[in-house]
């Protein structure tokens, strides 16, 4: 695999399943008290931004593959 964006695709795919674990595991341990929600929120949105950021790299490798 030399295609660097695709190789980055699978890093930011990567990234936001270890963050979506983090917010799951947050859920079951009140860690930050009346913060909670907020903290399981901010990682629940970074963890769609890291998704659509692999989606995007990937389908863009993908393309530059192929020509």
């Amino acid at each position: 695999m030399k295609n660097r964006t695709l190789i980055n695709g699978f890093v930011f795919l990567g990234a936001g399943l270890l963050v979506r674990s983090l917010s799951s595991f947050l859920a079951h341990f009140m860690i930050f008290g009346t913060a909670q929600d907020f903290v399981m929120g901010f990682f629940d949105g970074l963890a769609v931004v890291a998704f659509l950021t692999a989606i995007f790299l990937m389908v863009r490798g993908s393309r530059s593959r192929e020509e």
